[in-house]
């Protein structure tokens, strides 16, 4: 498995939350950690089978199909940051996490065909049961082999990120955006920024340092 860089995985964190929230939209649940981690190979897999390179998770077969440690790291991440809520019975989006969207609108509708990926996946597996959406993609070929997922072995590579040399196109994110993002996914930072603002105001000089982030 190929590490992730930091815009690879803020790209992740960000389009994992537009599919939760565009799941919510079009009135689907997200019932738990199986079906979110299908939903992402779906969208993913079909992504570079076309060559784009959108989400850079790296999945393996494991016991209820395709799997990526990495996009549970994000899951619990963004959890802690206030932008995603898990329950028993579902992963949804908070208002916080709503607000990152919003506040994202231009860089995601400069790269919206990535977006309408993931919209088509949610129109026609939204409605599946955790459940029955393992079972389909149980029954879907490796990447660019005939073999059947139920086919492979116990920890067997079924998806790895598209490398930026060999994509026709990837999510673009300038350098202002990812430091953008950066403050606005980590509730820290983003907190420590609005205090900095605050003293200004007050004329109280406090240095900002940007964020550390773990991933």
């Amino acid at each position: 498995m190929i590490a992730r860089n930091l815009y690879e995985t803020l790209v992740d964190r960000l389009l994992m939350l537009f599919l939760i929230l565009e799941s919510q939209r079009q009135g689907w649940r997200i019932t738990g950690k199986v079906k979110l981690l299908k939903l992402l190979y779906l969208s993913e897999s079909r992504m570079v089978k076309d060559e784009l390179k959108g989400f850079n998770y790296s999945f393996y077969r494991w016991d209820f199909g395709p799997m990526s440690n990495e996009a549970l790291q994000d899951l619990d991440w963004l959890s802690a940051n206030n932008l995603l809520k898990q329950t028993r019975y579902a992963i949804a989006i908070t208002s916080r996490g709503r607000d990152l969207v919003k506040s994202s609108s231009p860089l995601l509708e400069h790269n919206e065909g990535f977006l309408e990926y993931v919209r088509r996946v949610i129109r026609e597996f939204g409605p599946y049961t955790g459940k029955r959406i393992k079972t389909v993609v149980y029954d879907t070929p490796m990447m660019g082999e005939k073999k059947l997922i139920r086919k492979t072995k116990h920890g067997e590579e079924l998806l790895r990120k598209m490398p930026t040399k060999q994509a026709k196109k990837r999510f673009l994110v300038d350098e202002e955006w990812i430091e953008t993002l950066s403050i606005l996914m980590d509730k820290e930072a983003q907190g420590s920024l609005k205090r900095g603002m605050a003293d200004a105001k007050r004329g109280k000089v406090t240095k900002y340092e940007s964020p550390k982030m773990i991933y």
